[in-house]
């Protein structure tokens, strides 16, 4: 199961996300919580090449680890989810910081031309 995609129902994100406000407008077949058995129809679907549209996909990747536990006994990753947003965040200050700071080079003989043309720090007192 992808990261994105409800590890508990086959509810597409942008659903689950807002699910509170929007839960008499999605369709029941959509909130159907997943189960073993309905992870191990739909990889063989997108293995059979049934489905091909990531919508339909509904986030099946592989079959499940230990088959013997549903999905409704999974516990919420809460480290994970905190990695998670703090990885968002880093990659979008990086991403800041590559398109704004522009890297200037100075001329060549950089400690000549620093010498002569920036400020010099005066020391106290004088």
């Amino acid at each position: 199961m992808t990261s994105y995609w409800c590890m508990w129902c086959t509810l597409h994100p942008l659903e689950w996300k807002r699910y509170k406000e929007n839960q008499a407008s999605i369709v029941e077949e959509d909130q159907r919580p997943w189960t073993v058995d309905l992870n191990n129809e739909t990889l063989e679907k997108i293995r059979t090449g049934q489905l091909k549209e990531a919508r339909d996909k509904k986030g099946v990747v592989s079959e499940h680890v230990w088959p013997f536990i549903e999905p409704c006994n999974y516990i919420f990753p809460h480290l994970h989810l905190e990695i998670g947003v703090v990885n968002m965040v880093l990659e979008n200050f990086y991403g800041f910081v590559e398109e704004q700071v522009v890297v200037v080079s100075l001329p060549q003989g950089c400690p000549h031309y620093c010498h002569t043309h920036l400020p010099t720090r005066q020391p106290p007192g004088e």
